[in-house]
């Protein structure tokens, strides 16, 4: 026999809504954003170049088991491929040079899904310096009239980061790849201040 509500049982009280943010931006605020991006075909030989011409921070030790030469994991996958290509930053200097963020946090992951195919995925999370200026720099690159994204743009600081830094810019300047965009996410993480012990 199931059980059945009694007569004068009442129903738990609904749980009210918290009250949505503005997600208006203010200075000092911290946001991350990622994209997530798909890879169909391997971009070893651009890697391989990037390896080459770049700046490498240590040393490949050889008689270190644990670490495996960057070329052979290029050469093995096409993920590690795309993780030597692909810079998270690109596209937010404009906003760096208007003083208008900094960055806190860069994180970057590629997968294999399949042969030739793989998942890139990023998040770079910054801190609102001047939440002015990177409106403004937004603004500038409206279209002129119009004013539906003016008006994003002053609602919320998600329109007014994506206007400003392509958030796709990092796969640009790849060359030799197909891919499709995913997913962009721009969210405000609120943080909190440390308690101080009293004296």
């Amino acid at each position: 026999m199931t059980e059945q509500p009694g007569l004068f049982d009442l129903p738990p009280p609904p749980t009210p809504p918290s009250a949505p943010r503005s997600g208006r931006g203010h200075t000092r605020e911290t946001w991350p954003r990622t994209v997530t991006a798909v890879d169909r075909r391997a971009l070893r030989d651009e890697a391989l170049r990037r390896l080459e011409d770049g700046i490498v921070i240590g040393e490949f030790a050889d008689d270190d088991p644990d670490l495996t030469d960057p070329r052979e994991d290029v050469a093995q996958s096409c993920a590690a491929a795309v993780q030597w290509c692909l810079e998270p930053t690109e596209g937010l200097w404009p906003l760096l040079e208007a003083g208008a963020v900094r960055i806190d946090q860069v994180e970057l992951a590629a997968t294999d899904e399949e042969p030739g195919r793989v998942r890139a995925s990023w998040t770079v999370t910054v801190r609102i310096t001047d939440a002015h200026a990177a409106r403004e720099l937004a603004r500038t690159v409206c279209p002129a009239g119009d004013d539906a994204a003016r008006a994003e743009i002053d609602a919320g600081f998600a329109a007014a980061w994506n206007r400003a830094a392509d958030p796709h810019a990092p796969m640009h300047r790849i060359p030799g790849i197909r891919w499709t965009p995913d997913d962009v996410d721009v969210t405000h993480l609120v943080r909190r201040r440390p308690i101080q012990d009293a004296e």
